[in-house]
This record gives structure tokens, C-alpha cells and sequence, in this order.
């Protein structure tokens, strides 16, 4: 964590600005495609776009308990995030 040409800590503006950001692509996205996808597509994709409460995927680490010395696996998962 600590290669900063692999990670970059963003503020909360920053972090907030690319939230910002990222929402106005995907429904520039949605608003550009909405021809390309059926009515029921489009709902569906408008809906859980609509649902998102936390828009940032997670960053955690994964313990690898069989390494010796104990060793972990950055993980950043999706779930539940604005491009989930």
C-alpha cells in the first residue's frame, strides 16, 4: 500500500469529486444507450444504478494464513458499488 505508483490515497474531495464524476458517466451512458437496451434492460440497470447507497467499491486485505511469514492479498471488491 504504501508503492505509491500502484495506489494513490484520495482525499474526501477527491474521493467525493470522482463519485460525482463516475455517476454523471453512467447516466450519460444510460441517457446515450437507452435505444441499444429494451425497456426492460434499461429498467433494470436504472433501477439498481438508483439503489447504490455507498458508491465506492471496498479495499481490504486478505489474510494468507498458510505463508510463512504471514502474508496478505489486497482485495477491492465491487459488490454493491455504483458499477456493480
Amino acid at each position: 500500500l504504501n508503492d505509491t505508483l500502484t495506489y494513490q490515497r484520495l482525499s474526501i474531495d477527491e474521493a467525493s469529486l470522482a463519485i460525482y464524476e463516475n455517476r454523471e458517466r453512467l447516466d450519460k451512458w444510460l441517457s446515450d444507450h437507452k435505444q441499444e437496451l429494451n425497456k426492460q434492460e434499461w429498467k433494470y440497470v436504472n433501477h439498481h444504478v438508483s439503489q447504490v447507497n455507498d458508491p465506492m467499491p471496498y479495499f481490504y486485505l486478505l489474510m494468507k494464513v498458510h505463508k510463512t511469514p504471514l502474508k496478505t492479498r489486497p482485495i477491492v471488491s465491487l459488490s454493491g458499488s455504483l458499477f456493480h
